[in-house]
């Protein structure tokens, strides 16, 4: 009796000592992403504010108010808006591309000395970044192409790549299960967007007040993080475990078997890292084995083809909040509020409807985890294609608000994704590989979204000059990439079903 109450203790301790972390890292996620999405609405506004008095400078001064301000109603003109979306355009490409860059040796060196200093050294580049674009934005004598040079700040810890990919692999440190770490990731998603709910509301209440008032807050929220991190404690041995197929009471199989088999065969000499004091020696291994893995898995290939893609329609989402300003005539402050539905969409999917059917399904099939990420990504994706396709031919606001509901109802494709990720399906088995096996994923995506960005940029150029419905021409064509990764998803479903029916652990070359 006393046995069994000491075990009791010690899993409930054990319980409390792994949940503490989880709800400290989420809590750090929800402070990082609240100060990003206050950047948003406030940037825009601010540049197209330069742009808006630069051209009526030249063209109709009189529209100029002795506070040297042009009404925002006057500035949402062709000419304005086309310098608006390619700075913007070129912000994020830069930032994007320096993530890239130090994703991959940022992961690995969160695999090696921890995630808590890569996630420190993130803060304090978006702290950097925050810093310039305001010194930027007050003075009029820097021109505001100037602030092109803050994402060169991230290339000390990277943005949101290596964030979302070590914050990632420390979750999936904690998580015991398939389950729980669907439960993790969705989650981190919903606090995502969380606070995409509150960053354009509060960034909207804030502008009416100062236009600045939203970078304050901003900064004040990346320093809040920082003492936060430092709290963080190092996780556990992570749990996951390669298994061969097996056979339940009922005899049918479960997906417990790996479609991949573990880099290194059985018996072959471990790898050790070299000794030498050099970081650089310690990456460059890790990036050509990198490179290797993913040349030598076909699964992993085409998971990766599915995130560059979904990274490619994402980035439609990039200009969204022009597109709505423009097309609507509507300010930047009110945008807010329209954003703020899609967003409270989001939170009701991530937080009540995923989990809800997730655990209604693996309570009718629990040996069908893998079947469940697939159908859910399958799902997620239809209403994406619906939803950008109807945001597209929207002529009319309301027509807009359904539509963005309809997308947001789509938005959980990333997290289905992530977790196939760490499924057998692609998963080798390598605890101490997490971080890299995430890094690479969430790279790819932003390798989409770094190549998308200047192609809807382009589209909606295109879309303003020829006007009426092609305004919506980005979000046809993020449809139609929708609709290609749905087909990849179909295809990869297909494979795994008929490899799990012949009841085999099949390396896929």
């Amino acid at each position: 009796m006393s046995d069994a109450g000491s075990t009791s203790s010690f899993a409930e301790r054990r319980r409390i000592s792994i949940a503490w972390p989880v709800w400290t890292m989420f809590l750090v996620t929800g402070v990082v992403f609240l100060a990003i999405r206050l950047l948003n609405l406030p940037l825009n506004r601010i540049i197209e504010a330069r742009y808006c008095k630069q051209y009526y400078l030249r063209h109709d001064p009189s529209v100029i108010d002795p506070n040297g301000e042009v009404p925002e109603k006057l500035c949402k003109i062709s000419p304005v808006q086309e310098k608006l979306v390619w700075l913007e355009s070129a912000l994020f490409v830069a930032l994007t591309a320096c993530d890239i860059v130090a994703a991959i040796p940022l992961g690995s060196i969160s695999d090696r000395l921890g995630r808590k200093p890569i996630i420190c050294s993130n803060v304090v580049a978006s702290i950097a970044v925050f810093t310039w674009l305001l010194v930027v934005g007050k003075t009029d004598g820097i021109p505001v192409e100037a602030m092109l040079l803050a994402p060169f700040a991230t290339l000390l810890g990277g943005s949101d790549c290596v964030f979302q990919s070590v914050i990632l692999a420390y979750l999936s440190d904690f998580a015991k299960d398939t389950q729980t770490r669907i439960k993790y990731f969705a989650y981190m998603s919903s606090m995502s967007y969380v606070f995409s709910l509150l960053g354009p509301v509060i960034a909207s209440v804030t502008m009416s007040v100062n236009v600045w008032l939203p970078f304050y807050l901003g900064l004040g929220l990346l320093g809040c993080a920082l003492p936060l991190t430092a709290i963080l404690s190092s996780p556990p041995k992570a749990h996951y475990n390669n298994e061969t197929p097996a056979i339940d009471s009922n005899g049918d199989l479960t997906e417990a078997a790996p479609l991949i088999q573990e880099a290194n065969e059985e018996g072959a000499p471990e790898a050790k890292p070299p000794s030498g004091p050099n970081i650089v020696w310690r990456v460059l291994p890790e990036m050509k084995e990198t490179l290797q893995f993913i040349l030598g898995k076909r699964n992993l290939q085409q998971i990766l083809i599915v995130v560059l893609l979904l990274g490619l329609a994402k980035s439609s989402m990039e200009i969204l909040v022009v597109y709505l300003s423009k097309r609507y005539d509507r300010t930047f402050a009110e945008v807010g509020y329209l954003l703020s539905i899609k967003a409270a969409v989001n939170i009701v999917l991530l937080t009540v409807i995923i989990p809800l059917l997730l655990k209604l399904w693996l309570k009718k099939f629990p040996g069908l985890q893998i079947t469940a990420d697939f159908f859910g990504a399958q799902g997620s994706l239809i209403l994406s294609c619906i939803g950008t396709f109807y945001l597209g031919l929207a002529g009319r606001l309301w027509m807009a608000i359904t539509a963005l509901v309809i997308y947001g109802l789509g938005t959980a494709t990333s997290v289905f994704i992530l977790s196939l990720v760490k499924s057998p399906v692609i998963s080798t088995g390598d605890d101490n590989a997490a971080g890299r096996d995430l890094s690479i994923v969430v790279m790819v995506q932003t390798i989409g979204t770094l190549i998308g960005t200047p192609v809807f940029a382009a589209l909606w150029v295109k879309g303003l000059n020829a006007g009426g419905t092609l305004l919506g021409l980005p979000y046809f064509a993020a449809s139609a990439f929708n609709l290609g990764i749905l087909v990849i998803v179909l295809n990869l479903h297909q494979r795994w079903r008929k490899n799990l029916e012949q009841g085999l652990a099949i390396q896929v070359v």
